[in-house]
């Protein structure tokens, strides 16, 4: 801002009239090397009057107060705006880091939000929804909507606006924490959301306070709960059982397929007898209690290491209890009853093969009966 310019409004010798301003006691040279002419098509200068005037759209650093100001900064139109620009009755505004702030703010809700959207065409008001991943399913809902705050309001960010640079910076860090540091990051912006009267004014204020509950969170987080070494411990856990389960399947394939063997064998030792039905009945009573303790002994088996399982995973959903973020503890709680899945899934479906090869047992040794009966011949 020039130092003509700036006397000027200093002194108040302008008015804004109609989204017209009209500068006076400014000579015609001045004015129009302050405003050149193809840049500021509407200027025009009463020669006799000393006062020139132009548009206010075609100024960038005028307001007619700070609706319009952050309006502009909303739309983008940041480059624009100088250091200092004047705001009717309020004068000469220091602007610092405001629209940079500003627009920081704006991406980091962005980032965080589980929705976001404009709420129409003819205005910048955003919706921010953030959903809480937990049993009643709650969500908080920010609204940016300068229509909506009063203009004291925004005087008082103007100059109290805090740099969310620190706060977007660690969300946007791609490391293996990343989305733990987005859950405790979205989980502090809530709180402190919901503490401050829910405005969005007094939400961009306390950046600092925001960042040092942030680490205090995170910190807390990383104590309590190492969710890479749970991870480990859980996928270790289910990966044994599984190895587990699949040995006792095997283990009872090896077992059934000697079943019909028997029925053979002891059919076969039926020269010595002049009744075919001894040896039939022997044999099959023989394999069918095979196979039937086998399976009993198998499906005991799978059920206490399915229960020893599910009892460690308990054990760490218990450990997440100690996790005051809403978000992380949701997130590890999933991650667990997924496993808890895992296992019931799997301890169910060998169960299942195990009946399934014993039925086939039986459907063959039947059939083999019924063929010896049949043509007399083992």
């Amino acid at each position: 801002m020039s130092n003509i310019i700036r006397q000027i409004l200093n002194e108040n010798k302008f008015e804004i009239d109609d989204a017209y301003v009209t500068f006076h006691g400014i000579n015609q040279l001045e004015f129009e090397n302050l405003f050149p002419i193809a840049e500021y098509p509407s200027r025009d200068y009463n020669a006799q009057s000393c006062r020139g005037s132009l548009s206010l759209d075609e100024i960038d650093f005028i307001f007619s107060d700070y609706h319009e100001l952050f309006t502009r900064i909303e739309s983008g139109n940041i480059e624009a705006i100088y250091e200092e620009v004047y705001i009717d009755h309020h004068g000469i505004v220091k602007m610092s880091n405001l629209p940079n702030f500003y627009v920081r703010w704006l991406e980091l809700l962005a980032l965080l939000a589980d929705h976001n959207y404009q709420q129409d065409k003819m205005s910048n008001a955003q919706t921010f929804i953030f959903v809480e991943n937990t049993e009643r399913s709650t969500s908080t809902v920010i609204e940016v909507d300068l229509s909506k705050v009063s203009e004291g309001a925004l005087s008082a960010l103007s100059s109290a606006i805090g740099d969310p640079t620190l706060l977007l910076e660690s969300c946007r860090q791609e490391d293996t924490h990343q989305n733990e540091r987005l859950s405790v990051m979205k989980s502090t912006i809530i709180r402190c959301f919901e503490s401050n009267d829910k405005c969005f004014t007094e939400l961009f204020a306390n950046s600092d306070s925001i960042l040092n509950s942030f680490h205090r969170n995170y910190e807390t987080y990383i104590r309590s709960f190492s969710f890479e070494e749970f991870i480990k411990d859980l996928e270790d856990d289910v990966g044994d059982f599984i190895k587990k389960v699949e040995e006792q399947i095997q283990n009872f394939y090896v077992q059934s397929l000697a079943v019909p063997g028997a029925v053979i064998l002891s059919s076969a030792l039926r020269g010595a007898e002049k009744s075919i039905s001894l040896a039939l009945i022997f044999s099959t009573f023989l394999a069918l209690v095979l196979v039937f303790k086998a399976l009993k002994s198998k499906m005991k088996f799978i059920d206490r290491i399915t229960e020893n399982t599910l009892t460690k995973l308990n054990l760490y959903q218990k450990r997440t209890e100690d996790i005051r973020n809403s978000f992380a503890q949701t997130t590890i709680s999933e991650k667990i009853k997924d496993a808890e899945n895992s296992v019931n899934t799997t301890s169910k479906e060998s169960k299942d093969d195990i009946c399934n090869l014993r039925d086939i047992i039986i459907f063959l040794i039947a059939m083999y009966l019924v063929c010896a009966a049949i043509f007399f011949r083992l």
